[in-house]
């Protein structure tokens, strides 16, 4: 399954959040992005950001992780997204804990620069997905698991570029049906996220419902 959705955790509410968690185990959509919401998150889409201030500090990640552990075992796997503030906040050790004991299967930190060399990002180095910006996608693409950027004017590059790899990433922007096809032949995940955020916040289950169907038959 190349369709990867992304969540925000328990919005607009939990009742809601695991309605959609349980229509997406139907579907048998495992992997899923959940974003930390995080006040300054200058890099995500403006529909993002907007729900981003609102739960910023007002839900507690590692809680979430544990309740979809709980209810649905290890029929998901998680990535992460979030920005290297707010790993500092909930706590180095704390996220690694919950890497090495699967509930989290892959992290990206955002705004981590590709090169790190901290010692501590080294040991988990095979649990992180690094985001490359278009400009870089040439020279990182083929070397680890990478997100890459999408805008609509440079999706020439994106086609271009095959990577085999399991977790190689395309997100931002994608919106329309057109621009999801053209990466289903080259890309093994395709993010979809500010396309169904209204609708999630609006508890629209059933536009919801259709725009998964949608991706699915691609």
């Amino acid at each position: 399954m190349k369709f990867l959705p992304f969540l925000i955790p328990f919005f607009p509410n939990k009742k809601f959040f695991f309605q959609i968690l349980n229509y997406l185990k139907k579907k048998k959509i495992s992997k899923i992005e959940i974003g930390i919401p995080y006040y300054y998150s200058y890099l995500d889409s403006y529909v993002i950001k907007k729900e981003y201030k609102k739960f910023h500090n007002k839900v507690k990640i590692l809680k979430v992780l544990k309740k979809i552990k709980k209810k649905y075992k290890n029929f998901f796997r998680i990535i992460i997204v979030c920005y290297y503030d707010s790993v500092l906040e909930i706590g180095e050790k704390k996220i690694f804990y919950y890497i090495k004991n699967k509930f989290i299967h892959k992290l990206i930190i955002i705004d981590l620069p590709y090169n790190i060399k901290k010692y501590i990002y080294k040991k988990i180095i095979k649990y992180l997905i690094f985001l490359v910006p278009y400009k870089k996608i040439k020279i990182y693409c083929n070397k680890k698991e990478c997100f890459y950027y999408h805008l609509e004017k440079k999706e020439k590059i994106l086609k271009k570029i095959k990577n085999k790899n399991k977790y190689s990433i395309v997100g931002f922007h994608i919106k329309k049906k057109k621009y999801f096809k053209k990466f289903l032949n080259s890309h093994n995940n395709i993010a979809i996220g500010s396309f169904f955020i209204n609708d999630i916040k609006n508890m629209f289950i059933k536009k919801i419902k259709y725009k998964i169907n949608k991706f699915i038959k691609c």
